[in-house]
């Protein structure tokens, strides 16, 4: 009785999609769209000329016409569809159609893409619960909201409880999936709790729906292989961890020198594919210093590590971290006419390039990044970040039109919700799990989309890997 009921909730979700446009009521057509390019943001349409609401240049119309025709004449000279590996771009090419500027041109990329998404996909959607049941971390990264030294930020760990609780509810209403996330902690107590954590999920989950429990996703930072191994044994099966850039001076630059490496993060990525987890990376965009070059090589780099889960988002500031302290003040110096660069921490002249860019750039950016990833990477899963939704209300309802196939509602109970904030202006910080189920719910029709539930839903990419093993 109870499955039944559950079933016919989801059906009709108890979040309306009318309340989607509620938003209005808080965001004005001028917020969304500064440069007054004309878009009506509230349009949500993907065949509308106003997808997706961000700002374009205006050119003349022959000058569109010849930027759209490179555009074309790129993706054209591609097979009619990306085969299994996904289309192979170089570097030009990549750098050429993440410089899009103008709408149609970027109509063109979104939509190659979105047909490459519902070939594989059709219209469904994953969804994986998120548990960030600690904001406890060793690393310092100067860009994070949970960093170590962080002043003001309250540290919490849910119990072990309070995480199996989440685990039931998510096998309760059909996620199939859970995702542990929390701050980098390499202690033995920390990593034998992670242990005990999966065995009582894979115990109390265990059910006709779920014969081997909920799948369950780790994000726990950097670790030993024979640490992976154990938790790899023990259940888990998939493992999120993000390079957020691979150019190896960047990343350096925003992560102090201590305690990380980028050779390291690598080297446990590629540990964790020979143990046989399901792998998962991605790179922030727009971050000060970055140049669009970087993010094609990052797209070449997702191919060269056959990933099988790729989650990205655009950089947003954190208050109280050394990059956003830095970006404001480099801006103070610039608006006062403070020419003297000698104290500044950000010397780089690309720095200048990203201090005064708008997070609609950061946003459209990332649209364009996701749309080659999943030509490049086309059978793989890719979520429709929460960062998207930070600046475009519409934000992840645009990545599912484009390209991505995964979303992921917060399981995190309501009280440590505003103590897990990565970035300035997190969604879904005041709400319950209840409500961000409803919400998604509704988001994901919205776009004629669908949910897919009582299912681990693995990348179709690693379940063809394992076939051409065998």
């Amino acid at each position: 009785m109870l499955r039944s009921f559950q079933k016919l909730d989801r059906t009709f979700p108890k979040f309306s999609v009318s309340k989607l446009f509620q938003i209005k009521r808080h965001h004005s057509a001028e917020d969304l769209d500064p440069d007054g390019c004309g878009l009506d943001p509230f349009d949500i349409s993907f065949n509308s000329p106003n997808f997706p609401m961000s700002s374009t240049e205006k050119l003349g119309e022959e000058e569109t016409q010849r930027l759209t025709s490179e555009v074309e004449h790129i993706l054209g000279s591609k097979p009619t569809y990306p085969n299994v590996k996904g289309w192979k771009f170089t570097e030009k090419e990549l750098t050429r159609l993440l410089s899009n500027r103008t709408h149609s041109e970027d109509l063109v990329l979104f939509k190659t893409a979105a047909s490459a998404t519902e070939r594989e996909f059709g219209n469904e959607t994953y969804f994986r619960g998120i548990a960030e049941f600690s904001n406890k971390c060793e690393k310092d990264c100067n860009y994070c909201g949970i960093r170590k030294s962080h002043p003001i930020v309250q540290r919490f760990d849910m119990s072990d409880k309070e995480v199996v609780d989440a685990a039931k509810w998510v096998a309760e209403y059909g996620y199939g999936c859970l995702l542990l996330q929390s701050g980098e902690r390499t202690v033995k107590k920390e990593n034998e709790r992670v242990s005990r954590l999966i065995r009582a999920i894979k115990k109390e989950t265990t059910s006709k729906t779920y014969p081997k429990g909920i799948g369950i996703i780790l994000s726990v930072g950097e670790q030993k292989p024979e640490v992976y191994k154990e938790w790899f044994d023990l259940g888990a099966h998939r493992y999120l961890l993000r390079i957020e850039t691979t150019n190896r001076d960047l990343y350096h630059k925003i992560h102090p020198s201590f305690n990380h490496s980028f050779e390291t993060r690598v080297q446990c990525l590629k540990s964790l594919r020979d143990i046989g987890y399901q792998v998962g990376s991605g790179v922030m965009i727009g971050i000060p210093g970055q140049s669009l070059l970087d993010l094609a090589r990052d797209l070449l780099w997702y191919r060269q590590m056959d990933l099988d889960m790729i989650g990205m988002g655009p950089y947003i500031h954190s208050q109280h971290t050394p990059m956003c302290e830095e970006f404001e003040k480099d801006y103070w110096q610039v608006q006062n006419n403070v020419t003297d660069k000698d104290d500044w921490d950000w010397r780089d002249s690309d720095f200048a390039q990203y201090r005064d860019m708008e997070n609609w750039k950061r946003y459209r950016l990332t649209l364009r990044m996701l749309a080659l990833t999943r030509l490049m990477c086309f059978d793989c899963n890719i979520a429709a970040t929460t960062a998207l939704q930070a600046i475009d209300p519409f934000g992840r309802e645009r990545a599912l039109e484009i390209a991505a196939n995964v979303v992921m509602p917060i399981v995190t109970p309501k009280k440590y919700r505003k103590n897990y904030v990565l970035y300035d202006g997190k969604p879904c910080v005041e709400e319950g799990k209840e409500e961000c189920r409803g919400c998604l719910q509704a988001r994901v029709l919205s776009v004629g989309k669908r949910v897919v539930y009582d299912q681990w839903n693995d990348p179709p990419h690693f379940l063809r890997k394992q076939i051409n093993k065998k």
